[in-house]
């Protein structure tokens, strides 16, 4: 195989990988040519190396010639690119072993020479304008120009048999021989219109069209020279409706000349200040000064446009009727001529009633402070995180106002309860959740890692222009810890502290419900301490009251945690049994009967209870199943005490 470098012709071979062509080898002639080495461009994309490569099209050919293994000839192209340029022809083939060999040639010498030769026979031929001559009796066209045949997208052959009215619609054939009848005549020597010309495809461009006389072929003809004004047009369009957003902008608009002569006003200005734009034009805008603003703010505005840049502030100016209104003004220098300033616009909004705002809510906020600091209630406001708590509301969580303010509302929030809140924390500040929302028992971590009950109402309220929160705060702490007393002195018997039938009716409703729920059994126990009546008239209610306490201990200690003990009255006792059938209630019932029969009582020596046991019921009322264990109880005691005894249904 003859090596490539020993070869008088550009070779770059290619190997295929990920999508693109890879640099495998380059040889010395094509090394001259393109004025690369070899050792920087192995390995490296042809992109990376040639990156014209693409819009050349040679890329094209190489995909191809590499999925279909055929080889190709790729015409004289002109590639360019930031390093190179010329005319290449190539030759593409793919190797055995499957890598892609390109044999190329710098024909750019042998292209100049043929151009040099055609161009000036092709001089109008290849003009950019648009050339087209036309019969002035049969008005049909005999020749255009390439511009013409590409932008019209008719072949030579095809405008043969048209005339100018085909391709300007605007015009029939009557109407456009009136209008170059000057030109027949000799009236005038040139006629120039703006028109539409009118495409193969049914597209429409704006050309402005020269039309005269010439000999063309030893005959008296039309010329027609062409431009395409599309961009021409479009800018005059853009510019109108340039304007017409200006004139039509609520904004003030205002141009004057670099030494502040007014050279434009818009309608706004002159609805605003009262002022007629003819007794505006050639002034100052100094004549609307409303004399309150302190002469060196003047003096930094020119300072700041005088030296190329952007001035934005408030003015406060006068209107003709003398009133005085606030502007927030922004004024840009204009270089219409390379850096020399020409030009001022100056834009502004009518900002009177925002200035008028801003000043009720400065002395709203004032007020605001004044209430807030006095209150004994915490009050505090907050985004992401907190804008302000009162003294208040900094003593009732343990933090200052500073160190709030780094902080989030969800910060003091106790875990368990921050699920259940930032959802709505955050359509607030969205402004999607506007309502007042009042939580009554709002966990909340003071700094000093205390859990504390907190009453808060929240509202949403636009602070400075943004959704804010502003709550209110309660500690309830105190008095939930009291309402938890009283409720447990209520639903508790003082005596034995266990439940008194006040809570019954609540836990046995709960315990069916989940009992249905997850199909368990659920039984309770009656038990009656035997002969208590005699304990209490021979020894005493004292002593009476002893047993009781006693028997409620021995209660807890047999019964397990999911049961429930309630002292019934007098010497009755009550017990839940959740998940329990009434077989299991029955042996947990007998081992507490036991437990008391041998227990050793502080005062008396023996004390014995009878129990009736039942199990609940899908469907029946709670009294149906106590009075089962009501009857259950009584058989116990009529059978000679001391016992156990159950009732089914």
């Amino acid at each position: 195989m003859i090596p490539i470098d020993s070869l008088p012709i550009n070779i770059a071979i290619y190997r295929y990988e990920n999508g693109d062509f890879i640099f495998v080898d380059f040889n010395l002639q094509a090394q001259k040519t393109d004025n690369v080495i070899r050792t920087d461009l192995i390995g490296k994309r042809i992109q990376d190396v040639f990156p014209g490569v693409k819009e050349f099209g040679l890329l094209e050919v190489l995909e191809r010639v590499y999925t279909s293994g055929k080889s190709e000839h790729f015409e004289a192209g002109y590639y360019r690119d930031e390093l190179r340029e010329g005319w290449r022809a190539n030759d593409v083939s793919r190797l055995d072993n499957g890598n892609i060999m390109a044999v190329y040639t710098d024909v750019t010498q042998e292209v100049q020479n043929k151009y040099s030769l055609e161009s000036l026979g092709n001089l109008i031929d290849k003009s950019l304008n648009e050339i087209y001559i036309f019969n002035p009796e049969t008005i049909t066209f005999c020749y255009a120009n390439g511009s013409a045949l590409h932008n019209i997208g008719y072949t030579m052959d095809e405008l043969s048999k048209m005339t100018p009215p085909d391709i300007k619609p605007q015009y029939s054939t009557e109407e456009f021989r009136k209008l170059i009848q000057p030109l027949l005549d000799g009236t005038i020597p040139l006629l120039t219109i703006e028109t539409k010309h009118h495409r193969k495809d049914g597209t429409e461009y704006d050309v402005e069209a020269r039309i005269q006389k010439m000999r063309y072929l030893g005959k008296e003809h039309f010329v027609v020279n062409s431009i395409d004004i599309s961009n021409r047009i479009k800018d005059q369009q853009e510019m109108l409706k340039l304007h017409r957003i200006i004139e039509q902008s609520d904004d003030l608009i205002m141009i004057t000349d670099c030494n502040g002569i007014i050279e434009y006003i818009n309608d706004a200005y002159t609805k605003l200040t009262g002022w007629k734009k003819e007794e505006l034009l050639g002034t100052k805008p100094s004549r609307l000064k409303s004399g309150k603003i302190p002469t060196n703010l003047y003096e930094a505005m020119w300072k700041t446009i005088l030296s190329g840049k952007t001035f934005k502030g408030s003015l406060q100016n006068r209107k003709k009727d003398g009133s005085l209104y606030w502007e927030e003004k922004t004024i840009t220098p204009i270089k219409l001529r390379e850096e020399e300033i020409t030009h001022f616009i100056s834009t502004g909004k009518d900002i009177t009633e925002e200035i008028k705002l801003k000043e009720a809510l400065e002395e709203s906020e004032i007020l605001f402070k004044t209430l807030t600091e006095s209150a004994l209630a915490g009050i505090f406001l907050y985004r992401e995180t907190f804008l302000y708590g009162n003294e208040a509301f900094a003593k009732m969580t343990g933090y200052t106002l500073n160190e709030l303010k780094s902080m989030t509302p969800m910060d003091l929030v106790a875990p368990q309860e921050r699920e259940f809140i930032e959802g709505r924390v955050k359509a607030r500040l969205n402004g999607n959740l506007q309502d007042q929302i009042v939580y009554q028992d709002l966990k909340i971590m003071t700094r000093a890692g205390e859990m504390r009950w907190f009453y808060i109402a929240i509202s949403t309220v636009k602070f400075r222009g943004e959704w804010t929160g502003l709550g209110t705060a309660i500690d309830m702490t105190e008095r939930k810890r009291m309402e938890k007393k009283l409720e447990y002195v209520a639903q508790t018997d003082a005596l034995t502290g266990l439940y008194n039938r006040l809570r019954f009716d609540d836990i046995v409703q709960r315990e069916i419900a989940l009992g249905k729920r997850e199909d368990t059994y659920l039984s309770i126990i009656y038990m009656d301490i035997d002969f208590f009546k005699n304990i209490n008239d021979t020894c005493g209610h004292d002593i009476g009251d002893t047993i009781l306490k006693e028997i409620a201990l021995i209660i807890r200690d047999v019964l397990r945690v999911s049961d429930y003990p309630f002292r019934w009255g007098g010497e009755e006792f009550v017990i839940i049994c959740p998940n329990t059938t009434q077989c299991d209630v029955k042996t947990l019932a007998e081992r507490l009967r036991e437990r008391i029969a041998q227990n050793n009582f502080s005062i008396v020596k023996k004390v014995t209870v009878s129990i009736g046991v039942t199990q609940y019921y899908d469907g029946e009322s709670i009294d149906e199943m106590i009075k089962r264990a009501d009857q259950a109880l009584y058989q116990a005691k009529e059978s000679g005490r001391n016992k156990v005894m159950e009732k089914i249904k």
